[in-house]
């Protein structure tokens, strides 16, 4: 062999070993991604092949960078589980929490933008997150939407029972087949399939959130990670790339994935559809407009619904704040003016009775706000009760008579023979009709008095409140009473254009709660002849099984009340105020500070009565009323006394402490003589 030849051999075997090299090179990298059913982002089809979005984008990017995908099925809490041994490299669509981060490492381009939304059955009456109470929910394990909801439904103080199942499929089958009142859906899971399955989104709507890519802190394809993160922004950029044809292509589509995959139904369907063609094709073009109209129209509600919401929770959270430091403003104020009285035989301030007087309109103008929100959102909640009508007239006179502070004003009642002692109503609402009444009266009238009669016609009992003040020329008369007898008009503006303070939206309310009670009212009125209100109320008597003797609180005085108090409450200033309004009686007070004190300190004693705020840290006052009816049920013992105490007084928060196990509820502020009458009604007197 000449040297010709051997460099010919040596050169065919360099090129051989380099071409099974460069093969050797170009194998592909072996990517582990973990799949789960969360259609139309992942899932398995009929064949046991993973499609959606996601796999479509990892398919292009697997061929531009030389990875061989290999799909890992499972659950999602499986798919978790996985990424924290590193048995998979890859995860689709995480969310970014805290917990996760320890076993993740995150894109820092997000994939989708999606919320949680509770879905049921077409036809199920839920609305609102509030119609949940009692509700079982059905729950995706270690779902991010599932956390956050559970949060959520907390913060309202709600007692849902929450099942978990393995994927979103399993949840929508057990609201379909009502093994569940509801479910928390991923939007873009609902939007694809929950009319598969005769769901409907309730309108709760929560959580917005981004999910990413992430990888396994113990995957050894560091770099797969930060490719994805480069071709999403790359692919961002331009609205004809891969990333925004695969979700128009999975996310808008609406057709049944099972139904077009059975082979033998897709066949029928191309028979029936060449049969019908034109009337199909017409049907598409008018199912296109009326989807588009439904769209816009359903984005408009969720508009609506979010607005709503975010109104309803802000007021709730106003109503407690602005209660809160009011009962410890009229309550000290009250106690500094009687300890002065007290110390200068029997005088005040001049200032101090223009002062309680402006604190109580405060009062009166917050709790008529909170009122006409409330009235708004159709929530209105009636509970009877026996009302000794003329003790129940004093404590509201009693309670109004600061508002003639500074005038020369005076009450005078007359309640005629025939109007029975007690009657069966709804004692909040009747109180806030007359308070309403007699604060526009006194705002029209600088002196004389404000007569308040009572007398009855069959089985309606009438009220008349008559002032001497200015009343309302001729001019405003129009204005006025369109305002009181038509409450669908624009009343904002014309309190604005209103020459006298407070015409209006006591009268609103008064309007509105007159309906709900099957009242009506009626108003005459004329220049320099004052104003007479006349309303009144179908009433019936209570049976003999609710009747009991009603002291009037005029009668508390000359008896001091004894027995051993447990006062809970996270605010210093009310715990001040009710040691200061409890000091003159027999009694021993406890204080505790949030609800898990509270349950210590009942375990080691022995209470006639325990005051129960709602909103404290810690614990909460509704859990711990429920543990001690738990506890009680527990032990076979007798109910102890639980009234709730709190700047909570909505007609469903007050429904709620009756659910809870609470006996009655208190609503701040409050003054001095109310709470003690209050107190009364569960603790004896010496």
């Amino acid at each position: 062999m000449n040297i010709f030849q051997n460099y010919r051999l040596f050169f065919s075997i360099l090129c051989v070993g380099l071409f099974c090299a460069g093969n050797l090179w170009a194998t592909d990298k072996i990517i582990r991604v973990a799949a789960f059913n969360y259609y139309p982002s992942i899932y398995k089809d009929a064949n046991d092949v993973i499609k959606g979005v996601f796999p479509d984008w990892l398919e292009i990017m697997a061929k531009e960078n030389h990875w061989k995908i290999e799909y890992v099925f499972g659950s999602w809490a499986e798919g978790l589980e996985r990424a924290q041994k590193g048995e998979i490299d890859l995860i689709t669509s995480a969310a970014m929490t805290k917990e996760r981060k320890a076993f993740l490492d995150y894109a820092e381009e997000d994939s989708l933008l999606v919320w949680g939304e509770v879905y049921v059955r077409n036809s199920a009456d839920v609305s609102s997150l509030l119609e949940l109470q009692k509700k079982t929910i059905a729950v995706m394990r270690k779902d991010f939407n599932a956390s956050a909801f559970k949060t959520m439904v907390d913060s309202f103080n709600l007692e849902c029972y929450f099942q978990e199942f393995a994927d979103y499929p399993q949840v929508l089958e057990a609201i379909r087949t009502g093994i569940v009142d509801a479910g928390v859906i991923n939007s873009s899971v609902g939007n694809a399939e929950a009319h598969l399955y005769g769901l409907k989104s309730s309108g709760v709507v929560f959580n917005p959130f981004s999910i990413y890519f992430a990888q396994s802190k113990k995957s050894k394809q560091q770099e797969v990670l930060s490719i994805i993160n480069s071709t999403l922004k790359e692919w961002k950029k331009n609205k004809g790339s891969p990333y925004f044809l695969s979700i128009e292509r999975w996310l808008k589509r609406r057709l049944d994935v099972r139904f077009r995959e059975n082979l033998y139904y897709q066949k029928i369907a191309l028979v029936v559809l060449g049969l019908f063609f034109l009337a199909a094709l017409f049907a598409i073009l008018l199912r296109r407009e009326v989807t588009k109209q439904t769209k816009e129209i359903e984005e408009n509600r969720q508009k609506v619904e979010i607005a709503n919401r975010a109104k309803t929770i802000f007021l709730l959270q106003m109503g407690h704040e602005l209660r809160t430091p009011l009962n410890a403003m009229l309550g000290f104020t009250e106690e500094l003016i009687s300890e002065y009285k007290r110390e200068h035989n029997g005088k005040a301030p001049l200032y101090s009775g223009r002062l309680l007087r402006a604190q109580s309109y405060f009062q009166n103008t917050v709790e008529s706000i909170l009122n006409v929100s409330n009235l708004e959102s159709d929530v209105l909640i009636s509970k009877k009760e026996v009302i000794s009508i003329r003790g129940f007239l004093d404590e509201i006179l009693s309670h109004s008579s600061i508002l003639l502070e500074g005038r020369e004003l005076e009450f005078f009642l007359k309640v005629s023979q025939e109007v029975p002692d007690v009657i069966w109503e709804d004692s909040r609402h009747l109180r806030q009709i007359i308070i309403s009444v007699l604060s526009n009266c006194i705002n029209f009238s600088e002196k004389g008095i404000i007569e308040i009669r009572l007398f009855m016609v069959k089985d309606r009992l009438y009220f008349e409140v008559q002032d001497s003040g200015v009343g309302i020329c001729d001019d405003e008369k129009k204005l006025f009473l369109d305002l009181f007898n038509d409450t669908e008009k624009d009343y904002f503006h014309s309190v604005m254009t209103c020459k006298y303070k407070g015409s209006a939206l006591g009268l609103f309310l008064t309007k509105k709660l007159l309906d709900h009670m099957s009242g009506e009212i009626l108003v005459q009125t004329s220049a320099n002849h004052g104003c007479v209100f006349s309303f009144y109320i179908p009433v019936s008597e209570p049976s003999d099984e609710f009747l009991v003797d009603v002291e009037k609180e005029t009668d508390i005085p000359a008896r001091r009340l004894q027995g051993r108090i447990l006062y809970v409450d996270d605010d210093i200033d009310n715990r001040e105020l009710v040691k200061v309004f409890l000091r003159d009686e027999n009694v021993s007070l406890d204080l505790a500070v949030n609800g898990k004190e509270a349950l210590d300190k009942i375990e080691h004693n022995v209470y006639d009565l325990i005051l129960l705020d709602l909103q404290m840290p810690v614990l909460d006052g509704l859990t711990a009323c429920k543990r001690i009816r738990e506890q009680e049920k527990i032990a076979q013992e007798n109910p102890k006394k639980i009234i709730a105490f709190s700047a909570h007084a909505y007609d469903e928060d007050i429904q709620l402490c009756f659910d809870a196990g609470f006996d009655g509820h208190v609503a701040k502020p409050i003054r001095k003589q109310a709470l003690l009458s209050e107190i009364t009604k569960y603790i004896s007197l010496s």
